[in-house]
């Protein structure tokens, strides 16, 4: 009997524990104003993209994240020259994200939801 519960206990202990693990920050996150909208899509692949609108200026940054804690980490494709001196290239976009659980990301003072 003992070792059954034991076995029991074990089980849902695992079970609890791969759980958890699968939730991570892969997914869409967003915010929306009047004047701006922040977007960032986390790919499953360890891609991203991140947009942000201002007023009428949109620009975009894409790459690779890593997750580590609670802190995604953005690292940009350096892009080419053309790129680079494009409107539209994020030449400050942010480098690290902090995860707030299941349905919202930290980037600076801005909280993207889940969409």
């Amino acid at each position: 009997m003992r070792r059954a519960i034991a076995i029991s206990i074990l089980i849902w202990f695992v079970a609890c524990r791969s759980a958890a693990v699968q939730v991570g920050p892969s997914g869409e996150y967003a915010t929306k104003g009047k004047d701006y909208e922040y977007y960032l899509n986390l790919r499953a692949d360890s891609s991203f993209t991140y947009r942000e609108r201002n007023m009428e200026v949109t620009s975009e940054a894409k790459g690779r994240w890593r997750y580590l804690a609670d802190t995604i980490y953005l690292i940009r494709d350096s892009g080419s020259l053309a790129e680079k001196l494009s409107s539209g290239y994020m030449n400050n976009a942010p480098d690290k994200a902090f995860f707030r659980g299941k349905k919202a990301i930290n980037i600076g003072p801005n909280v993207l939801k889940r969409k």
